[in-house]
């Protein structure tokens, strides 16, 4: 993994997650740090396994809204890209897991997820907005700007599959968490930018977990966004690699 502008040091997750590094969001000119994706030739099978792929996978774990803590319960995500695919994995610390919604598109942010915000062509202007629950149920939309034009209609060909270990919506039992993999093509995809993308192109993204294990809510992000997901400027820089690198 090659992270811009970005100081790194050592923690430690809890048993289901590998160990990870502490990152801080910002360079120290005040700009958001960028990850370089890794090209695969042959992308992993999307089934909730994590396979031996994903070790070439930039990798980190998400942080509270302060940038520097870690949360009750981590998350590590992880990024692949190929030919025609972006490919997000999530691997999620969740003792308490709950999933309350059945049906696409229903206001899964209320609940607990993973979700992924791209701006394919970072202006910073149109972007996607993507999750998926621990029951493997999809939320998608598109906006023509900040919070504005949400379209539910956008429903594009993603491939998800979440693993549990644990039981999801039953309090008699204390589960390990959940893993998320998703294959987003980059044809179904909206905005300016060249799709599918081309080695040294550059998307705007970040990444969110709402949890909500024993009552208490608690957001973990890839960059700090100031009390709104939304928040464009604290969308991270996302460089795809060339084969090889």
């Amino acid at each position: 993994m090659v992270v811009w502008g970005l100081a790194m040091g050592v923690c430690v997750l809890g048993a289901f997650l590998s160990p990870g590094c502490r990152s801080n969001t910002e360079s120290s000119t005040g700009a958001p740090w960028g990850i370089d994706v890794p090209f695969v030739a042959r992308p992993p099978a999307v089934d909730g396994i994590l396979e031996e792929t994903w070790s070439q996978a930039a990798a980190g774990n998400l942080l509270l809204g302060d940038g520097r803590s870690l949360p009750r319960y981590g998350t590590r995500y992880r990024l692949l890209w190929s030919g025609s695919a972006l490919f997000v994995a999530f691997q999620c610390e969740d003792p308490d897991m709950s999933g309350k919604y059945r049906k696409r598109d229903e206001p899964l942010y209320m609940d607990e997820v993973v979700e992924v915000f791209l701006d394919v062509d970072a202006d910073r202007q149109d972007y996607v907005e993507i999750e998926v629950s621990p029951r493997n149920v999809l939320f998608d939309a598109s906006f023509g700007a900040r919070r504005q034009g949400m379209e539910l209609g956008f429903n594009p060909r993603l491939v998800s599959a979440v693993r549990v270990a644990g039981t999801i919506d039953d309090d008699s039992d204390r589960d390990s968490g959940y893993t998320v993999e998703l294959e987003i093509p980059f044809q179904e995809l909206r905005g300016q930018g060249r799709l599918p993308p081309e080695p040294g192109d550059v998307w705007q993204v970040n990444f969110f977990r709402i949890d909500k294990s024993f009552g208490r809510e608690e957001a973990s992000m890839l960059s700090p966004a100031l009390g709104d997901f939304h928040n464009l400027d604290a969308f991270v820089a996302m460089r795809f690699s060339a084969p090889g690198r």
